[in-house]
């Protein structure tokens, strides 16, 4: 029998809307409501305590410490209760899984396929509260089960499979570290690899219509290439000589040039776009600068493209200077 797919309830939650002003460039980018297309999740560990309320009002604005730069969708505390802090279906798409400008574990085959706005388009981000040495609780993964089987349901994936999926190409539930070079859930895989057995779990319960709960499944991923497949089936060699060499200018005011990397974040935003588009523009420059002592990662090419990061928090976008908007293009 086939699967039944998008029966998988959503756990309960306690919705706490961050509060953030109208335009784009609060910790998340503006889009037209619901045009998130969802296929996974990405997994945070908060680094430290606080209650609902309380992370509710440290990204919100103003006065929130991360009013200016960050967003997430929900947070579980360690009691495993679930608070939605931006709803994935509203017209916010959070800037919580950019990072600094590096790929690891299954971050490379997942830019390889969804390219630069898939990272905050495409995966809502969970944050579980926790000390940096300490374990996910009981009641977390549980929770984050729950959450995780929701939202790959969703997108029509099997249980069989999860978190890989074979008509993508890559695992879909990540951790923060694999897609932003940061130490977030770095020492979490175990914890991670617990909550995708709840949620694996689960999707076999809904999607098989089982008559009960099932015990959790361990995942089981299939072996990935260190090199992921590139866009448009090309090979290493021709995506290097269509994209020539990238010069990368330091704050110190040093150049040094930066050929295409196929695991790394701005050539693969490249040929996903140029895969999309069917235009194949030259990079040409790499300002990677400080503003007042912030980020300001500014990327050009020989068209009209630009890719931008103008916070720590937000992963590369493509934008449109000419009026001055971070562009959310479709994932």
């Amino acid at each position: 029998m086939p699967n039944s797919y998008r029966r998988v309830p959503h756990p309960p939650f306690i919705d706490l809307p961050v509060s953030k002003p109208a335009a784009s460039g609060y910790g998340y980018t503006r889009i037209p409501a619901g045009s998130r297309r969802i296929v996974g999740v990405m997994n945070h560990e908060t680094q430290g305590r606080g209650s609902g309320p309380w992370y509710r009002d440290f990204f919100s604005c103003p006065g929130g410490q991360r009013c200016a730069d960050a967003l997430v969708d929900y947070l579980i505390t360690r009691d495993g209760t679930i608070y939605r802090l931006n709803d994935p279906k509203n017209n916010r798409s959070p800037w919580a899984n950019g990072g600094p400008l590096g790929l690891e574990g299954d971050g490379p085959a997942f830019y390889a396929r969804f390219g630069a706005s898939g990272v905050n388009n495409s995966l809502i981000s969970i944050e579980f509260e926790k000390l940096d040495n300490e374990d996910f609780t009981t009641a977390q993964i549980q929770s984050g089960g729950l959450l995780n089987a929701y939202w790959h349901d969703q997108d029509d994936q099997d249980w069989e499979t999860y978190p890989y999926v074979p008509r993508y190409g890559c695992v879909t539930s990540l951790a923060h570290f694999e897609i932003g070079t940061t130490n977030c859930g770095k020492g979490e895989l175990d914890d991670i690899s617990r909550v995708q057995a709840v949620a694996r779990g689960e999707m076999k319960r809904w999607q098989a219509m089982a008559t009960g709960p099932i015990a959790p499944l361990p995942p089981i991923v299939p072996s990935q290439p260190d090199i992921p497949a590139l866009p448009g089936g090309l090979s290493v060699e021709e995506a290097s000589r269509r994209f020539g060499t990238l010069i990368k200018h330091t704050p110190d005011g040093k150049t040094k040039p930066a050929p295409f990397d196929p695991r790394g974040v701005i050539s693969l935003s490249w040929l996903h776009r140029c895969v999309e588009t069917g235009e194949w523009p030259r990079p040409e420059d790499w300002w990677a600068l400080t503003d007042s002592g912030r980020t300001l990662d500014i990327v050009t090419f020989s068209n009209d493209w630009q890719l931008i990061r103008t916070a720590d928090r937000q992963g590369v976008m493509w934008a449109r200077f000419a009026d001055a908007q971070l562009e959310p293009v479709a994932a």
